[in-house]
């Protein structure tokens, strides 16, 4: 049986060997490196969902890793942001409607 940390290297192997390929192969690797994000940010949720899970770490250890998950997160949510408004327009003005959940998305975060 593998670990977490096992299962996680060969998933990060497998993003490391992806090349751009043909449009259909581009497509397909972005949908595969999005689960593999899915996967380990609802690791980490579990794992933080546990309240002795604090006791674990230091402040130095809680700054740091703070400091690396904020930088993830607003780099990760630039670009959900750019490609969100401008897939969620396009699919807007061709009939798609709320496509790419925008209008949930701005609900959910409190700006309507």
């Amino acid at each position: 049986m593998s670990t977490w940390e096992d299962r996680l290297i060969k998933k990060m192997d497998m993003v490391k060997k992806m090349n751009y390929g043909d449009r259909l192969s581009l497509y397909s690797n972005v949908r595969l490196i999005n689960l593999a994000i899915l996967e380990s940010v609802n690791g980490w949720n579990q794992w933080l969902s546990d309240p002795s899970i604090i006791d674990t770490f230091t402040e130095d250890e809680l700054r740091e890793l703070f400091d690396g998950f904020k930088k993830v997160a607003l780099e990760f949510m630039e670009m959900d942001l750019k490609w969100t408004t401008k897939k969620g327009r396009a699919g807007q003005e061709q009939g798609a409607g709320d496509t790419f959940g925008v209008r949930r998305a701005v609900k959910y975060f409190g700006r309507s």
